[in-house]
């Protein structure tokens, strides 16, 4: 079975980065280190301290919707016990109104009032 799309000179480049650039060589590697390491081991929290601790990272960003504000709490409270600074922001940064991007009004949850869109890019 070919896959001829993954021979695409964006993948080439991907692999070059992965090798010469030493921010994200020291990321990939660690990533992959700790994949084959701890993989169906530790908890997916367990797993990101470790690669926090191996990258030397004192500071982790948290972004977060509104349904998942507890769950950022506690994840906070566990990296602060284990050292490290947490940062939070909400997914709704910039409160950016849904029909500012092509959202038709029809789409949002609360027709007629301003709804922020979840901001990836911020």
């Amino acid at each position: 079975m070919s896959n001829d799309h993954t021979n695409c000179e964006e993948f080439k480049a991907a692999t070059e980065l992965y090798r010469s650039d030493e921010f994200v060589s020291k990321f990939t590697v660690a990533a992959a280190e700790i994949e084959g390491a701890y993989y169906g081991k530790l908890a997916r929290v367990e797993e990101i301290i470790v690669f926090d601790k191996k990258i030397g990272a004192q500071n982790i960003g948290i972004a977060t919707g509104g349904a998942l504000i507890n769950e950022a709490k506690i994840f906070a409270k566990i990296l602060q016990a284990k050292g490290l600074k947490s940062f939070a922001v909400s997914c709704k940064v910039g409160s950016t109104d849904k029909t500012e991007v092509g959202v038709p009004e029809a789409s949002k949850v609360e027709k007629g009032c301003h709804e922020s869109l979840c901001s990836p890019i911020m």
